[in-house]
């Protein structure tokens, strides 16, 4: 339904890309399988997509913000793993992005519509540089874990080194990292 009356249309045009920003909807339900079955269908739909606007169309979507409703049944996080594992999912791993948006708000993660959007384009016009027009200067993944160690009695994390240009960063004002969850913890 969804598709045929939003997504058809544009089968008979040409696309340079396409931008997703969705997932808000398939963890917000305490059903457990609604957020399991989000695991496979957005590669699903990745790849489906491309079989209509051509195997290599440039996919660029937004992760989930953080958000927090102090609910259990609310599984922001477990979504957003799954959205980072879908660049490894789809058939197609080229020309593929996904713009982290977990760290754009400046308000509570009690806000279901952060603020930050502007944060969170910027990344997609990097992603579209990028993929779309060529531009291999334009750094816009990150950061995605590569591997992780345990070591002490402490989780070390490697990151893939093209997704943290620069290296990560303590956000103004704040003295250490927060916000990190394990997933599968």
């Amino acid at each position: 339904k969804n598709y045929n009356g939003h997504i058809a249309p544009f089968e008979e045009y040409g696309v340079k890309g396409i931008l997703w920003y969705q997932g808000e909807t398939d963890c917000d339900h305490g059903d457990d399988r609604l957020v399991r079955a989000y695991k496979n269908a957005f590669p699903q739909l990745v790849d489906e997509w491309r079989g209509v606007f051509g195997e290599d169309t440039p996919f660029m979507y937004v992760q989930l913000a953080s958000y927090d409703k102090g609910d259990d049944k609310v599984r922001f996080d477990v979504v957003r793993d799954d959205q980072r594992r879908a660049l490894d999912m789809a058939k197609n791993k080229n020309n593929i992005a996904m713009a982290v948006s977990a760290d754009t708000a400046t308000t509570e993660a009690t806000n279901i519509h952060p603020d930050g959007k502007d944060i969170v384009a910027e990344r997609l016009y990097k992603a579209a540089k990028n993929l779309i027009y060529g531009d291999k200067t334009s750094v816009y993944e990150g950061p995605l874990p590569e591997r992780f160690e345990y070591k002490d009695g402490t989780a070390i994390i490697h990151f893939k080194e093209s997704s943290i240009s620069g290296g990560l960063k303590i956000k103004d004002g704040l003295t250490k990292l927060s916000g990190f969850k394990v997933a599968g913890a």
